[in-house]
């Protein structure tokens, strides 16, 4: 069950018709959704997803594919093998992109010598986002590990390594943290394998630590590598059946190459400090708080919020509250609701 895929689309739709539980949902890989038992061998139904624009780039929620400018394709195939306690799963996808130009589309005002390296004006110095609008002046294609997984079960917990897409939060088609609008980074994590059940709720949580690395139009003098340390717990309380409720932190530090980020696994419960101006801060974060409710039968409200530079104080948390804020706000109704009032809702975010 891989990140926006028609069969993670089921699972969601079974939800809110009451056929199915939500545990896990708001902290989701493939790896965590998929079941575990059956054969030992099992082939994955392959996936083969094609895109087609005209005139301009339009990508969004395409894990590696690059849905640039003329036609684009994804492909990945594989096989999930288990052994006892130990499960691998070999999912690489391919990817390619006519990437044709678009560069009639871009401000008047931009130099020669920014349109040749591809980024806008305002994306430079060492610690600006790798946001090329164009991924050089050619084709592209490559092959990447896609959704593979290394993972050992050890009672309640799941640990191993991956470069599987992540999702994390109740949005149908947006999450602040993260999502399948790029490619999976290789990571090491360690999570719950089923809902640790409390006096207050069941409890589930993730905690990971990776390599983000430029692309090859990065701006030269750039941070080429960030670790990303996160961390997310969801509680499903007891008293509120339907109802899920998590926290979520990330934390991104520049670093001298992969290896060196393995060591970053506590970032995240460091870096506490606030401030305006990111500008030569070692580590920058994003403190995240989501819920979901659904109904069963009648559907669900959900809902993410999200902060980059944490307040200061109470009182500039109400001065300024959207201050560096992101957030997600949604509803999805069914049957029974559209069957008594059919324009009370309508399905997205």
């Amino acid at each position: 069950m891989t990140v926006g895929s028609p069969l993670e689309d089921r699972w969601r739709l079974d939800q809110l018709l009451g056929r199915a539980g939500s545990e896990g949902y708001l902290l989701r890989s493939p790896s965590s959704s998929t079941l575990r038992g059956g054969a030992r061998l099992r082939v994955l139904a392959p996936e083969l997803e094609l895109a087609s624009n005209s005139k301009i780039p339009f990508s969004v929620n395409d894990g590696a594919m690059w849905a640039g400018h003329g036609l684009n394709g994804r492909a990945m195939a594989g096989v999930a093998a288990e052994a006892g306690a130990l499960r691998v799963v070999l999912a690489p996808e391919f990817v390619w992109s006519e990437n044709l130009a678009f560069d009639a589309l871009l401000p008047v005002g931009w130099s020669p010598e920014q349109r040749a390296t591809f980024y806008a004006p305002s994306l430079a110095g060492r610690h600006s986002a790798d946001l090329p609008f164009r991924p050089g002046d050619r084709s592209v294609r490559g092959l990447y590990p896609g959704q593979s997984s290394l993972s050992l079960t050890a009672g309640p917990l799941v640990a191993g390594a991956a470069t599987e897409n992540q999702w994390w939060g109740p949005g149908v088609r947006n999450a602040i943290l993260f999502s399948n609008n790029a490619a999976g980074f290789a990571h090491l994590f360690v999570r719950t394998g089923t809902p640790i059940r409390t006096r207050v709720g069941a409890v589930e949580a993730k905690w990971l630590v990776g390599t983000l690395n430029a692309s090859e139009q990065f701006a030269s003098g750039s941070e080429s590598h960030r670790s990303i340390s996160a961390l997310g717990v969801t509680v499903q309380p007891a008293l509120a059946p339907g109802l899920t409720v998590g926290l979520a932190r990330s934390v991104y530090s520049p670093v001298g190459g992969t290896a060196a980020a393995a060591g970053r696994f506590l970032d995240v419960l460091g870096h506490w400090g606030a401030g305006r101006d990111t500008v030569g801060r070692p580590a920058e974060q994003i403190l995240a708080l989501s819920g979901r409710w659904v109904v069963p039968g009648y559907g669900e409200v959900y809902g993410e919020w999200a902060r980059r530079e944490l307040p200061t104080s109470f009182r500039d948390l109400l001065v300024q509250p959207e201050h560096s804020q992101g957030f997600v706000l949604g509803a999805q109704a069914v049957r029974a609701v559209h069957r008594r009032w059919p324009n009370l809702f309508l399905p997205g975010e």
